[in-house]
């Protein structure tokens, strides 16, 4: 996993009101909890995050360090859970790497994967089922990518996947792994390398990148996107930890102009059911003109 960046769990403590109002926040799905607020630290280029009633964390020094301040009582899953996929995402950007929201595999040699799309479109689920079914894993909810004078090359992220437990039973059944949940959600975090799922050690040639639909849908379709519509899909889905800054919104907006160049966006529906899977990656495999 590409990783430039320190992190350390730091003593519990209690979270105790702000001097100062965020400038900016996440809400939750239902989009009026808020999910973490973003503050600026006094010193040069800190920032700092909370998840209201789980823990703090500090990003310092241009994203290379991280420290987490976990509420009394909190286990330490849900404290890793928080930052290899909330917090980690916005340091790497803030280190100026592209980061996004979505999953990737490799299903062949030829190259890397990529499904983007919103909280619940299927990304995991998609990538989890690809690996189950001869892929290899790169990454779940954070492409992490190297801009190259010809490529994008895709880094391993952590090696595990989240599902729902019902994604779960459905694509392993019986054999479903032990996996570990946090108190923020029932996802469940199962671990890549074990049998069950082939996790890449190397970067890879990102191939292709498929935005999915919402799922309304009786077939698969793909579509190609360009130009304009393709940098807005990766504006869409990127980690950006300071909207206001204008350096960082730059370069976010240049990554986002070198992908949508480079001809390698797609929009991707297919019915979200289980049994849909496999006409899916038999659609994936026909639509690259480089799988041998």
């Amino acid at each position: 996993m590409l990783s430039l960046t320190h992190f350390a769990i730091q003593a519990e403590c209690a979270q105790q009101q702000c001097s100062t109002p965020p400038f900016q926040h996440w809400t939750a799905s239902d989009r009026c909890t808020v999910w973490c607020e973003f503050r600026r630290l006094s010193a040069p280029e800190g920032f700092h995050l909370r998840f209201p009633g789980l823990a703090d964390f500090e990003i310092r020094n241009n994203g290379q360090t991280v420290a987490a301040f976990p509420v009394p009582g909190l286990d330490q899953d849900t404290v890793e859970h928080l930052y290899l996929n909330q917090v980690l995402p916005l340091a790497l950007n803030l280190q100026g790497l592209p980061v996004f929201h979505g999953s990737a595999v490799a299903l062949t040699d030829a190259g890397a994967t990529a499904f983007l799309g919103a909280s619940g479109r299927g990304k995991s689920t998609l990538a989890t089922f690809l690996a189950g079914n001869g892929a290899t894993l790169f990454s779940d909810d954070g492409l992490v990518l190297e801009p190259t004078p010809a490529v994008a090359l895709l880094h391993p992220s952590h090696p595990s996947v989240r599902l729902w437990q019902d994604s779960l039973a459905a694509l392993a059944g019986n054999a479903a792994p032990v996996g570990r949940t946090t108190r923020y959600n029932s996802k469940i975090r199962i671990p890549a390398g074990d049998g069950h799922i082939r996790m890449a050690m190397h970067p890879s040639e990102l191939r292709r990148a498929y935005f999915l639909g919402e799922g309304n849908t009786e077939s698969i379709t793909i579509r190609a996107l360009s130009g304009h519509a393709a940098a807005l899909r990766w504006i869409e889905h990127a980690f950006v930890l300071d909207i206001r800054d204008p350096g960082t919104m730059k370069a976010n907006l240049e990554h986002a102009a070198w992908l949508a160049n480079l001809g390698i966006s797609y929009e991707l529906d297919y019915p979200r059911l289980y049994g849909s899977l496999s006409a899916v990656q038999a659609a994936l495999l026909a639509a690259d003109p480089g799988t041998p």
